[in-house]
């Protein structure tokens, strides 16, 4: 089990699930289409972006915070402008109650200064209504103090992030992803869009930034180095986007050593070929999400198995079936020649009744077994040998997958569509379906079926039920 393999597996692990990305798309584009019909007077599910971390693509599974902006139109700006007392505050608080209007439980976040949206998944969107401005930029309201407007600009750090990510082979993300999945275990007290900042300063002079899976514990390694040793004394950072500045006062370097230290010590584990120690030591670091096992590798090997096992039988059905057939053959030029010398013998000797059970007897078992042999054995024995040569490429499939998932740069979700085909072709490997054989073939393909698992109505079992009989070369044995 390889460092690749556990870190495409984890990586693979904190992304959201398609069920739950789904939810966000429909919940996203219902709130679009509920302020589009208020304020543009139109049914459109545009006009909104995604920001923060869902807009950076760094959140993680576990993130239940969206962060989302809708663009007004111009003129409601100017409706606020030089008004009452605070009228950002009274500007949110219209914005909210449309939205009321199709999710109950909305109120104004005063910290965050959004209308938060509160759902009975624990899921919450913080809309931010805004203004766009002629440089890109987003005017938004501030509602401490007596109000007033100020400018944002999120799409700035979202091309930062693009950029970066697009330079370094992808790597970028899947670190900030990696980062955030160890702040939420070991509670380290960092902003979100810091900590994503560090991981793109660090990648930009990392000199591996461009590596595959094979190298990320080194990555993660060094970059909780890079972390501990920020200077102590800094509490202001320039942030990912124009010009933005971030305070964090909180001490997360004394978390970046324990983790410093720990992959250290998963690396040397790693090395010594302590593979599940070292696992369970990443666990420390980034949580239950860093696989323990890994699923499919298991099974991979599973299948390999399985063909390699199917490979033997389809041999020993070609085996059988030919001393069938040659043990056929034989006994017809017998038999024909019994049923020429039984005409002889009743036309030219004076043996005639000899001649005539001769040729009786000989005619029967002749007629029958030309019966018994209607289907044409030499199709059948092409056909297991066929599925035999199928099994071994099959096996080389396997091998082709493994070794992608073990050291190639390969996204899991392309790994287990693979894992699939390669299940539903040796499932699809032929059998044998010559029904009138001996007792030796008969037993040779039921052990076929056992090794296939398929169920009495031919179907197909879960792929998490496969095992394998290590004993199975015993059970396997046929006398010659």
């Amino acid at each position: 089990m390889s460092v690749s393999a556990n870190f495409n597996v984890f990586c693979n692990h904190l992304k959201f699930t398609s069920q739950k990305e789904s939810i966000i798309s429909n919940r996203f584009r219902n709130i679009c289409k509920q302020l589009n019909k208020e304020y543009w007077q139109m049914e459109a599910e545009y006009g909104g972006m995604y920001i923060g971390s869902k807009g950076r693509q760094t959140v993680i599974c576990n993130g239940q915070d969206i962060d989302m902006i809708f663009e007004m139109p111009e003129h409601i700006l100017s409706k606020y402008t030089n008004s009452e007392y605070n009228s950002q505050l009274v500007f949110l608080e219209e914005v909210k109650e449309i939205i009321v209007g199709l999710y109950w439980n909305t109120e104004i976040d005063e910290e965050k200064q959004t209308i938060k949206v509160l759902f009975s998944d624990k899921m919450t969107f913080h809309i931010l209504p805004v203004f766009r401005n002629i440089d890109g930029s987003y005017t938004k309201a501030n509602i401490t103090d007596n109000g007033s407007w100020c400018i944002i600009d999120p799409v700035s750090e979202i091309k930062d992030m693009d950029l970066g990510d697009h330079r370094i082979n992808l790597n970028l993300r899947r670190l900030c992803q990696m980062a955030r999945a160890w702040k939420k275990r070991c509670s380290v007290p960092i902003h979100n869009k810091l900590l994503d900042t560090f991981a793109r300063e660090f990648m930009i002079v990392w000199k591996d930034n461009k590596t595959s899976y094979t190298h990320f514990d080194m990555m993660c390694r060094d970059f909780f180095k890079y972390m501990m040793d920020q200077d102590a004394a800094q509490t202001e950072w320039k942030v990912l986007g124009k010009n933005d500045v971030l305070y964090n006062t909180n001490h997360f370097r004394y978390n970046a050593i324990i983790a410093y230290d720990k992959a250290t010590e998963a690396i040397q584990l790693e090395t010594e070929g302590k593979h599940w120690t070292a696992r369970q030591k990443w666990r420390e670091v980034f949580g239950i999400k860093f696989p323990e096992d890994i699923v499919e590798e298991l099974k991979l090997k599973k299948i390999e198995e399985k063909a390699v096992s199917i490979y033997e039988v389809q041999q020993k059905c070609v085996s059988t079936l030919n001393r069938r057939k040659n043990k056929s053959k034989t006994l017809q030029f017998t038999l024909a020649l019994s049923i020429v010398l039984g005409i002889l013998a009743i036309g030219y000797t004076n043996h005639f009744n000899f001649g005539i059970v001769l040729f009786s007897t000989a005619s029967i078992l002749f007629t029958v077994n030309v019966f018994m042999q209607k289907r044409n054995l030499t199709e059948v024995i092409k056909k297991h040998y066929s599925a035999a040569q199928y099994a071994l490429e099959i096996k080389e499939e396997c091998k082709l997958v493994l070794h992608d998932l073990n050291y190639n740069t390969v996204e899991m979700a392309i790994i287990q569509e693979r894992i699939e085909k390669v299940w539903h072709k040796i499932n699809a490997t032929y059998m044998g379906d010559h029904s009138v054989l001996n007792h030796k073939y008969t037993s040779i393909k039921n052990r076929l079926r056992e090794i296939l698992h398929l169920t009495e109505k031919g179907k197909m079992l879960p792929l998490n039920s496969l095992t394998i009989d290590r004993n199975y070369n015993k059970a396997l044995q046929v006398s010659a």
